[in-house]
């Protein structure tokens, strides 16, 4: 479980930047291109981007942290592994909805990230 996780959290760590850096350099010209948004639009579309690569980055790390945690002897591996299913979800549900909603511009994907975000508040209480 442990280097699964350490690898889950590598690996999310790392998309989560590539995300970032498209949403930084590429993402304005692609919706420049794919839909007729004004500029003000644009940059709206790139704020809720930059948050979900910013979220994910971030609960990218808490994999990682979780891993740490999960070497000790003495943590309820059961507790640890619901709160890597929960980052997982959370993450995927919070930050996968703003990056399909700016990308394709479906509007009600946007009901989905409060699942996210419910899901993120609850592994703290885990």
């Amino acid at each position: 479980m442990q280097i699964n996780t350490l690898t889950l959290g590598a690996v999310s760590a790392a998309l989560a930047v590539g995300i970032g850096a498209f949403g930084a350099h590429g993402l304005d010209s692609y919706l420049g291109e794919h839909f007729s948004l004004s500029s003000d639009q644009i940059d709206k579309q790139i704020i809720n981007w930059k948050t979900g690569a910013h979220y994910h980055l971030i609960h990218a790390i808490g994999l990682i942290l979780c891993f740490l945690v999960s070497s000790h002897q003495n943590i309820h591996q059961k507790r640890v592994r619901r709160t890597i299913v929960f980052f997982l979800m959370g993450t995927l549900l919070f930050s996968g909805s703003l990056y399909i909603l700016v990308l394709s511009q479906i509007k009600i994907l946007g009901a989905i990230v409060p699942l996210g975000e419910s899901l993120l508040f609850w592994v703290g209480c885990f």
